[in-house]
């Protein structure tokens, strides 16, 4: 289970590294 733990870990740090380009594009981060 630490891959997946890994993988959703590694995903919201991604979204947390696009964030201020999605918000910039307009794009609402719904799930926050």
């Amino acid at each position: 289970m630490r891959r997946i733990d890994h993988i959703g870990i590694a995903v919201h740090d991604l979204e947390e590294a696009l964030a201020p380009y999605v918000e910039g594009l307009g794009l609402e981060v719904t799930h926050r």
